[in-house]
């Protein structure tokens, strides 16, 4: 899963600044070799300098950090009193000239040190990420005898730098000496290198690190449903923002797109991470930027679909054939990942289908049905040949198979079978997908089951994937749709099943406000599940 780059502190005294510098060109390079790493450094040597509540100021320009790099330079000179008597006094041993022997001892007594504001950040980055997660950088004269650490300092801390003098040598030359230093910081934080994620056949998926446990505690702990999203549409604007290629942020957009429509608030994380790109695309590039776009119009014309508002069938046929589009021109005959191609077969064959469902009957045109149904087996035939993501195929294939079990229930129902059989097969050939028994192909009770049992997975399984109860509760309203709908269509439901996912359902519109177009669905379709078990119950009598 693509986050938001890591961010890595850099603090330092006014007397290492080339070092401090170096450290960032460091981790500069890295970025440009496909690392997400960010340097966070204050280039007025210390925080200190600012005037305000010190603390405070670190804690808000580091609050990101998940490593810190604190450069220890000789700074200041401290002194003792102790170490020559009690009072100032005692140079002059009460006379009006000074003591030389105690002169001598005073200067023998000085220590060079780091500076105190340094030496506050550096504690404040043990307390918050421990010694682990630190580079101590030590860059002092090793045959001086006066630098001083203070006495409880870990002795664990790394490898010092132990540069003689940084005079006269070149910014290169630091560089290089700093090498061990960022490769530790790179172990320490598990990143690797990607140099292209749209063309990366091998990305991996894993939905359950979406968001960390430190994320998911802050996002639960907001007040209300309202305030949970918003805290949702923070964190990824600060993560998308904080991206500096255009291949991440596509893929980043496309990981999340499947929660799009849970939003119930007017989210701005999407218009962020478009606004982030750089203007010079690549042509696969601007192929996934009008994906992107299309199913941001996709769900913009369901949801006035859905809730009752004026809409035109058109429109949904007019995003379909511009997706059509994009995949016989953009996608075909090249790697684009995993993520990318499911995203467009999916809402492809979404489109097509609720261009056909909502058009006037006399309108009709079996191709829409075929196209979706293409799409949608294209669909199922990618995530099931994915061996790379984790914990995804199940998510995909609760929709996927949903939808197609209702795109071939539309087929079987209003058109024989001799007008989109073959069409379809040739289609699925052409895209070299195994057939198999074509009577299983077009079957589309099993695959109601079958995403049914998905969805079950969903509602029983959440905590597995690790996301906030405002996605929970949708992906289990999802489950309930299902199996409603599955009531519905086979007419095989008691009484006691439809009570026992009616109470779900009011269990859950009760905690949860989103995705209101679903649930004013659900609750009509209930109803009218309990209206078709009454003339049943009534000739049973």
């Amino acid at each position: 899963m693509i986050k938001g780059y890591i961010g890595v502190a850099i603090v330092w005294g006014n007397q290492v600044k080339e070092i401090a510098l170096a450290l960032e060109a460091c981790l500069k390079d890295k970025q440009k070799e496909g690392y997400p790493v960010a340097p966070k450094i204050c280039y007025d040597s210390t925080l200190g300098r600012q005037r305000g509540d010190l603390l405070q100021k670190i804690q808000s320009t580091f609050e990101d950090v998940k490593y810190a790099f604190v450069v220890l330079g000789e700074e200041e000179i401290a002194l003792k009193i102790t170490a020559i008597g009690e009072t100032i006094d005692a140079l002059f041993d009460g006379k009006t000239t000074v003591n030389r022997d105690n002169v001598k001892k005073m200067f023998d007594s000085f220590r060079t040190r780091t500076t105190q504001n340094v030496m506050l950040e550096c504690g404040h980055f043990l307390n918050n990420l421990g010694l682990e997660n630190m580079g101590i950088i030590v860059a002092y004269d090793r045959t001086s005898i006066r630098f001083e650490m203070p006495s409880d300092f870990p002795n664990a801390y790394k490898e010092p730098l132990h540069l003689q003098s940084i005079d006269g040598l070149t910014h290169e030359v630091i560089k290089e000496r700093l090498q061990k230093t960022i490769a530790d910081c790179l172990h320490n934080l598990d990143v690797h290198p990607h140099k292209d994620y749209i063309h990366d056949m091998s990305y991996h998926i894993d939905y359950s690190k979406l968001f960390s446990n430190e994320e998911l505690i802050q996002i639960q702990g907001r007040k209300n449903i309202k305030e949970q999203f918003n805290a949702i549409d923070e964190l990824w604007i600060q993560e998308v923002e904080s991206l500096k290629r255009n291949d991440e942020i596509f893929v980043y957009i496309l990981e999340r797109i499947v929660f799009l429509s849970y939003f119930n608030i007017e989210y701005q994380w999407l218009d962020k991470a478009l606004a982030q790109l750089n203007h010079s695309l690549t042509d696969d590039e601007k192929a996934i930027k009008r994906l992107v776009l299309l199913i941001k119009q996709y769900i913009t014309v369901r949801n006035k679909h859905t809730q009752g508002k004026s809409y035109n069938y058109s429109e949904y046929l007019d995003i379909a054939e511009k997706l059509l589009k994009i995949k016989k021109t953009d996608f075909s005959g090249k790697a684009i990942n995993i993520i990318a191609r499911v995203v467009l077969n999916d809402y492809l064959g979404l489109a097509f289908r609720a261009g056909w469902e909502s058009s006037p009957n006399s309108e009709r045109n079996v191709q829409w049905l075929i196209e979706s149904a293409v799409a949608l087996r294209d669909c199922i035939h990618i995530s099931e040949n994915d061996t790379t993501s984790t914990g995804v195929s199940n998510l995909w294939h609760g929709y996927t198979y949903f939808n197609l079990s209702r795109t071939n229930k539309y087929l079987e129902e209003n058109y024989a079978k001799t007008e989109y059989e073959n069409i379809i097969i040739e289609k699925l050939r052409n895209l070299h997908i195994e057939i198999g028994h074509s009577s299983r192909l077009f079957s589309w009770r099993p695959d109601l089951d079958f995403a049914c049992s998905c969805r079950e997975t969903w509602a029983k399984n959440l905590s597995i994937l690790g996301l906030p109860t405002v996605f929970e509760m949708p992906l289990k309203l999802e489950y309930v749709y299902a199996k409603i709908h599955s009531f519905k269509v086979l007419k095989n439901a008691s009484s006691e099943e439809i009570t026992e996912f009616e109470t779900l359902f009011n269990e859950i519109v009760e905690n949860y406000s989103g995705a209101p177009g679903l649930a004013k669905t659900v609750r009509r379709m209930i109803k009218e599940v309990r209206n078709d078990l009454s003339p049943t119950l009534e000739k049973k009598g």
